[in-house]
């Protein structure tokens, strides 16, 4: 085994770092815009707040059932469904918005939906990274895919709030 190659010379790592800096510059804007989105509506910090908790509360909930979810399938068919979902509540928050339709209730809805659907597709990572990680580099995969996203929130950051 050569130790000495870069991860990221690796196309099955190559491929999911960089689908997963995506996906977390992604959310950041979307957190971002949640809550520009929250305040304007309610000028609350408070329910401003209780939207963010959209993307933490459910997985205190959903966990254990993310586990018994990603072990019973192929980690193929509820990922993409569970991204298809995700994409689908954001498609529909992004045209309600072009539509001048959107609302405080709408954006808390679409976020803790959002936020169930992440908890419930959250045991499936460790998994990915053991099939992604060249033999006797997993621990260095598990260490590049926890760096991910602090980059990413950055740029996310910078372009959500443009």
């Amino acid at each position: 085994m050569d130790d000495s190659r870069s991860l990221l010379s690796y196309p099955d790592v190559r491929r999911l770092a960089i689908a997963y800096g995506i996906t977390s510059i992604g959310t950041t804007m979307a957190a971002v815009a949640i809550a520009y989105v929250a305040y304007r509506e309610t000028e609350s910090i408070v329910l401003t707040a209780l939207v963010f908790s959209g993307n933490t509360l459910p997985f205190l909930l959903l966990t254990p059932l993310s586990g018994r979810l990603m072990t019973r399938y192929d980690l193929r068919h509820p990922l993409i469904a569970l991204d298809v979902m995700k994409m689908a509540i954001w498609a529909t928050v992004a045209t309600l918005a072009a539509l001048g339709e959107l609302s405080y209730g709408l954006v808390l809805v679409g976020n803790f939906t959002y936020g169930s659907l992440a908890a419930l597709g959250i045991a499936a990572w460790p998994r990915v990274s053991e099939a992604a990680a060249p033999p006797g580099r997993l621990p260095e995969v598990t260490a590049m895919f926890s760096t991910i996203p602090a980059g990413s929130a950055v740029a996310g950051a910078l372009l959500g709030g443009r």
